[in-house]
């Protein structure tokens, strides 16, 4: 993937988190991030500065919230979507894991639009 692909799959893993944007310079925040030092941490409005595809830390509650959708989705292509992103999870390599829970989420949100 090229930087501006990851950009904006970071893009589409924060939007799917509920992170919101805003502020003076349309900076990223995570309602649920933890204060340090009395801040709440903010993420530059391109999303280059998000750690999704690098750290698992990051990515797994994305992957978490994918594996919920279930109330959702109760078809095969859900289950199957499933069943492939946890495989790959288990494989312990976080490019794989990242690319396959972009690819749900491109999926997800075209479903939600039909």
């Amino acid at each position: 993937m090229t930087q501006q692909e990851i950009n904006d799959a970071n893009l589409l893993i924060a939007k799917f988190l509920g992170w919101k944007q805003g502020g003076f310079l349309a900076e990223w925040t995570n309602p649920e991030a933890k204060p340090i030092r009395g801040m709440i941490p903010i993420h530059h409005p391109d999303g280059s500065d998000m750690k999704f595809n690098s750290s698992w830390d990051a990515l797994m509650p994305a992957i978490q919230k994918f594996d919920r959708l279930s109330e959702l989705f109760d078809n095969m292509r859900y289950t199957d979507r499933c069943d492939n992103q946890d495989n790959i999870v288990t494989c312990y390599d976080i490019e794989p894991a990242y690319e396959v829970l972009v690819e749900n989420l491109i999926w997800y949100y075209s479903s939600l639009s039909l």
